[in-house]
């Protein structure tokens, strides 16, 4: 197993600086494009509802676009691999308490999407975009107790 798991790090390690040594247009083509295929395609399978186990109106197509997701995503990091922006290490930090807590902030936004969205493609749109606004409200609060209360976040003095 661990054999493999090197060449198999060597092999993404190749691909990942062949792609950057391209130009930063490939991951952001190799992003917007499952992208695209994601929104117009998504129409077709319909709602999901993964915890009641929905799959939308085809488990096959459902599989395809969360490969699809998950190539946009591994393009996506590629490109913003060299990006340094302040706020990622705050978020970083943060995660636990963001994900512990996410659902309180996000339900009011939750339920005006759901009262607003037209469709399942609009619906996912008004929902990523509330998503980021979620996890923007988090930078302070997690400033916040980076600050005053480090123990929350794992910090502690021995």
């Amino acid at each position: 197993g661990y054999i493999l798991s090197d060449r198999y790090n060597a092999c993404l390690d190749n691909f990942i600086s062949s792609i950057k040594a391209k130009n930063i247009f490939l991951p952001l083509l190799g992003f917007l494009l499952p992208m695209l295929l994601l929104l117009f395609v998504s129409e077709y399978n319909g709602e999901v509802r993964m915890f009641k186990g929905f799959y939308g109106n085809s488990l096959l197509l459902f599989l395809v676009l969360g490969l699809l997701g998950s190539i946009a995503v591994f393009f996506l990091s590629v490109a913003l691999d060299n990006v340094r922006f302040k706020f990622i290490p705050i978020i970083s930090i943060g995660t636990m308490v963001i994900l512990e807590f996410h659902r309180d902030l996000y339900h009011p936004f939750g339920k005006i999407v759901k009262e607003y969205s037209t469709g399942v493609a609009d619906e996912g749109l008004l929902s990523l975009l509330f998503s980021a606004v979620v996890l923007l409200l988090f930078i302070p609060i997690v400033m916040i107790l980076q600050r005053f209360f480090p123990l929350i976040l794992g910090k502690r003095k021995i």
